[in-house]
C-alpha cells in the first residue's frame, strides 16, 4: 500500500498546496547516478491569471509540462538519496507570445536543489570541513556546495 498524499507531504516537509502527488505512483525506487534512490512523483499546477512578462490578465493558456528532478533532504535511515520528479505546468501568454512555468517556494527558479537542502548545506558549511565532505551526504557535487 502506498502512503497517502497528506502523509507524503508531511514526510517530505512540503507545504505548497499547488503540488499534488500522483495517487497512482507517488513513490518508487530507481537507480540514479549508480545509486538506489527514492523518487516521489508530483505535479505543480498553480492558478495563474496574469502573465509574468506583460501582466495582461486572462490571456494565458496551458502549454504543456516540464518534468524536473529536484534533490530533497534524506528522509530514510539508510541515507539513500531522495528526489522529487515534479511536472511543472507551462503557460503561454496569447498577448505577448511568451511562455513561463509555474513556480513554487520549495525550489528557486532554474534550480534543482530544494531550499531545505540549501539550508542544510549552509549550516554544514559554517563548520571547518571540506566541500567534498559536505557534499557526500547530500549526494551532490562539491561544486554545488
Amino acid at each position: 500500500m502506498f502512503p497517502t498524499t497528506d502523509f507524503t507531504e508531511n514526510v517530505l516537509g512540503i507545504k505548497d498546496r499547488n503540488i499534488k502527488f500522483d495517487e497512482n505512483l507517488p513513490f518508487e525506487t530507481k537507480k540514479i547516478k549508480d545509486e538506489r534512490a527514492a523518487v516521489y512523483h508530483a505535479k505543480l499546477e498553480s492558478q495563474e491569471t496574469h502573465c509574468v512578462n506583460c501582466g495582461f490578465e486572462g490571456s494565458l493558456i496551458k502549454y504543456g509540462t516540464k518534468t524536473c528532478r529536484l534533490k530533497l533532504p534524506n528522509v530514510t535511515a539508510t541515507r539513500q538519496p531522495v528526489y522529487l520528479e515534479l511536472k511543472k505546468q507551462r503557460y503561454l501568454c496569447k498577448q505577448c507570445r511568451t511562455t513561463f512555468m509555474a513556480e513554487t517556494e520549495v525550489v528557486a527558479a532554474h534550480c534543482s536543489i530544494t531550499r531545505p537542502v540549501h539550508w542544510a548545506i549552509t549550516l554544514d558549511a559554517r563548520t571547518n570541513i571540506s566541500l567534498k565532505t559536505i557534499a557526500q551526504p547530500y549526494h551532490i557535487s562539491s561544486a554545488s556546495v
